[in-house]
């Protein structure tokens, strides 16, 4: 059988199919072997099989209820569809009805797991002067460096400052969970993951990620800000998650923000290709190029892409900030950030803005000051917080 007879499908099509299904239920060595090459020769088909996986897996289960509310909501658009029919399907139609119910009642769960895409893991306050790094067998690790440098290797390996925290002659790691990294505000750090992926985090990020990767993919979790340099594999796409939207790429440099306080998520492209998407099922796929930025705004729920300098979203990793006409408030969430130090601006300053590079190894009051060359703003510093004034 030829692949290119499913060239064209969409989900609808993957749903219907006895052969598709075959393979999802009760798969034989000749289908395996036909949707692998099949995958392979249509990579771009790959999210419309895995969503309609997901509907015939779901329709064989019994273990979801649908709320009466919601299969209310299914019957209604189930009645609004076959009222646009103008071709008689009467011989079908108790076939195609019962189709469209399991369907939409797949969907429905679908689209709850994926509201709730992010891992439920015990929530660390993100205030204290340690970094912390809680392993996948509950040990917690801490460290007050400044910038630190974490390692995860393939023999299963952790080291945190070349010191080593375990290794798999000593304590094997639970492979199905996932390792939670804390950096606090006025920290930073850098870890390589066990594929010889590199991830800088920025002050009060949080990570999840597994000791190693599986098969088929590599998935980690981000909660703050990260500049990622991925380790290519075309056979397994590595997945950025946040709250909100998922970055998949197969080799590539960028940088993400994904705070929590902030009213958007942005992803900036330096190097290769991305796919941004949101958590929400079924979303369409952005793609990106370098030099690109992607802006996720939170309140719409909608994306924007535009053009950009790349250069000015990734400069925190070598120690310094660059701004091209940024308001001083967004200056300011930054360095509040960055050196843990809370800032307060006063009224008057919204139209103000800063063009520059501020030297992160000096003190916070020094890189105000060399601001206030090129700004008209007064700093005036307090026991436990800076005001900006006009």
């Amino acid at each position: 059988m030829e692949t290119s007879k499913y060239s064209r499908y969409t989900i609808e099509d993957f749903v219907l199919d006895p052969f598709f299904i075959k393979w999802i239920v009760s798969p034989e060595k000749k289908d395996e072997l036909f949707w692998n090459k099949y995958q392979k020769e249509h990579p771009e088909q790959e999210k419309s099989i895995q969503k309609a996986i997901f509907i015939i897996q779901a329709i064989r289960s019994d273990k979801e209820v649908i709320p009466e509310k919601k299969l209310d909501q299914i019957h209604r658009l189930l009645i609004k569809q076959i009222r646009r029919r103008t071709t008689p399907i009467i011989h079908i139609f108790k076939y195609a009805a019962i189709l469209l119910i399991l369907t939409a009642s797949s969907f429905y769960i679908y689209e709850k797991q994926q509201n709730n895409v992010f891992p439920s893991k015990k929530n660390i306050p993100i205030s204290s002067n340690k970094g912390v790094l809680i392993t996948t067998n509950g040990n917690r690790h801490e460290f007050t460096t400044d910038n630190t440098s974490i390692k995860q290797t393939a023999q299963n390996k952790l080291t945190i400052n070349n010191d080593t925290i375990y290794n798999s002659k000593e304590e094997k790691q639970p492979q199905k969970e996932l390792n939670q990294l804390i950096i606090p505000y006025g920290k930073r750090s850098k870890i390589t993951l066990e594929d010889g992926t590199q991830i800088w985090l920025n002050s009060g990020s949080q990570l999840l990620y597994p000791s190693s990767f599986n098969s088929k993919t590599r998935k980690v979790y981000l909660k703050g800000e990260a500049f990622l340099q991925v380790a290519e594999n075309k056979n397994k796409p590595f997945h950025v998650i946040t709250p909100a939207i998922k970055v998949q790429v197969l080799g590539t440099t960028f940088n993400i923000s994904a705070y929590n306080d902030d009213s958007f998520i942005e992803t900036v492209l330096l190097h290769g290709k991305v796919n941004i998407s949101t958590n929400k099922a079924f979303s369409d796929n952005i793609e990106m190029i370098p030099g690109e930025r992607v802006r996720y705004i939170k309140n719409s729920k909608s994306m924007k892409k535009d053009h950009v300098n790349p250069n000015l979203y990734a400069s925190w990793i070598n120690g310094y900030l660059i701004f091209e006409n940024t308001p001083i408030k967004d200056v300011s969430k930054k360095l509040e950030r960055y050196y843990n130090t809370k800032i307060v601006i006063e009224q008057g300053l919204e139209q103000i803005t800063f063009s520059g590079k501020l030297d992160l190894k000096n003190n916070l009051i020094d890189v105000f000051e060399s601001i206030s060359f090129t700004s008209s703003i007064k700093v005036i510093e307090n026991k436990d917080f800076i005001t900006i004034k006009p």
